[in-house]
């Protein structure tokens, strides 16, 4: 797609109107519209992200591991605390009993499939739990035994606004693998150097 054929719409609405809504109207749209604005910039850090690990240095390669990664935890994480939102705001209130018919079928389709995912053990959940926002020691012992020499180290500039702790980081990636299946060192740290 051409960028100058790209067209933004925008879609206003009275405030008072809004306003008008039940509380807990307002407050659900709210919460889906920043679980939404989080996705849309996380994807997009996600896309700058990609970019970097294709670079020639193994320096810039692993920053932008570490941005990759972070932003695939924080989409997961964002996925699951939206599911929150719908489940709270959504299934338990009257909110979805009054709107879920009007719904179109894909919609409905949509609904059902993220209740059935989400009611069961799902990466969501799995990665929310584990490695997103939370700093859990015990999946790090194991892993910090295999950890490079190359991982002793800091990156960062002369103003430090891009430090970089390559030791912490080369945890948090043991961490995440090790999550996943049999601790220790993952082919990921071991491409990387770190």
């Amino acid at each position: 797609m051409d960028h100058d054929d790209l067209q933004l719409y925008r879609i206003k609405f009275h405030k008072d109107q809004f306003l008008k809504l039940p509380e807990e109207d307002q407050v659900f749209f709210i919460q889906l519209a920043q679980v939404a604005d989080d996705l849309r910039h996380v994807f997009h850090l996600c896309i700058a992200a990609v970019n970097g690990t294709k670079s020639q240095s193994a320096d810039e390669r692993k920053l932008a591991l570490h941005h990759l990664l972070f932003g695939v935890r924080s989409v997961y994480s964002i996925l699951n605390e939206g599911w929150k939102v719908i489940t709270e705001r959504w299934r338990e209130n009257a909110l979805g009993k009054r709107l879920h018919p009007q719904l179109s079928d894909n919609a409905k389709e949509a609904l059902q499939f993220l209740g059935r995912y989400f009611a069961n053990p799902n990466l969501a959940r799995t990665i929310r739990d584990n490695f997103g926002y939370h700093y859990l020691s015990e999946h790090l012992r194991e892993p910090l035994l295999h950890l490079p020499d190359k991982a002793a180290e800091i990156i960062t500039g002369k103003h430090s606004g891009n430090v970089f702790y390559t030791l912490a980081e080369g945890g948090a990636v043991a961490r995440d693998y090790a999550g996943g299946r049999a601790p220790g060192r993952s082919e990921a740290m071991g491409r990387e150097g770190f």
